[in-house]
């Protein structure tokens, strides 16, 4: 059994989940995540002390912890693997990477200290950019200026060239190209507020999707749009991301995965005002699309 992301199960929920396991039927029990993303919410955080327990040497086990978890460290060990290859990052010598492993469980890196240092002072380079802002306007002004910069907009009415770096043909006799979907991407720690992704994901689609937004809105619109899609009023050439593990059926029958999991990026690359539905290409699957009616989006995608 594979228990996939485990660090977001509570200590409650764990409790629940080993209750409704027969354990009796299980050879081998998996779980996989990381320890170094945010905590669950809820109480405790049993995937992280499992991880702390089996990296721990014997002399740590032996003053923490009760007579029951009193097992060698090889034993304890040979039941733990980590991934150390950065398999999706080309840049081996990041100065974001470096600064990304400053906040890792693991003992502190020496130049740890300079790095967050040089942070403060804005006083870095390569792939690596600081900026502060102190209010809402300030932040929007920041994140055009860095869009334009970034993705070589001409000014924020350059829809073109922001299709084009998302993979977005503007010709129509070309296909859109759902890998580069992932060419870029805006992260934020929290959903809310004025800097969470649910705002900025708004800001961003009202710049560069205003005209398909508004005449899909329009019921009297000529071109015939269907409605916007969902809450977050999706229309053709948006990027989004499944958010719950899915078995769908892909478009042509018989090839892709007939599922799309968590955390898959994709573009929206046809409406259908008939059938009151949207497909979507994933960068993983890009030749197929997958079929979601518009009381399918909000359970689905964001």
């Amino acid at each position: 059994m594979i228990i996939d992301e485990a660090l977001m199960i509570p200590m409650d929920l764990f409790g629940v989940l080993f209750r409704a396991i027969d354990l009796n039927k299980v050879k081998r029990f998996i779980l996989v995540g990381d320890p170094n993303q945010l905590p669950p919410i809820g109480p405790g955080r049993p995937f992280v002390d499992i991880v702390s327990w089996l990296k721990a040497d014997d002399e740590t086990v032996q003053k923490l912890y009760p007579k029951e978890f009193q097992i060698s460290a090889e034993e304890r060990r040979a039941c733990f693997a980590q991934l150390t290859e950065r398999a999706r990052f080309e840049e081996f010598n990041s100065l974001g990477l470096q600064l990304s492993d400053c906040y890792l469980s693991e003992d502190p890196v020496p130049g740890d200290d300079e790095l967050l240092s040089k942070v403060a002072r804005q006083d870095v380079d390569g792939d690596l950019d600081v900026c502060f802002w102190h209010d809402d306007q300030e932040l929007d002004e920041l994140l055009a200026s860095q869009l334009k910069q970034t993705l070589g907009l001409a000014d924020e009415k350059d829809y073109k060239s922001f299709n084009e770096s998302l993979g977005i043909s503007n010709d129509r006799d070309r296909r859109h190209d759902p890998c580069r979907a992932e060419h870029w991407q805006i992260l934020s720690p929290v959903r809310n507020h004025e800097f969470g992704t649910i705002e900025i994901n708004r800001k961003i689609q009202a710049c560069y999707r205003g005209g398909l937004i508004r005449n899909a809105r329009n019921p009297r619109s000529k071109n015939k749009a269907p409605r916007p899609f969902g809450e977050n009023e999706l229309v053709m050439n948006d990027k989004v991301i499944q958010a719950v593990n899915r078995r769908r059926k892909a478009w042509p029958r018989g090839s892709g995965f007939n599922y799309v999991a968590n955390g898959e990026i994709g573009l929206v690359i046809r409406t259908d005002r008939k059938y009151d539905c949207i497909d979507v290409a994933y960068s993983t699957q890009p030749e197929v699309s997958y079929r979601y009616s518009w009381g399918e989006v909000d359970d689905n995608l964001d």
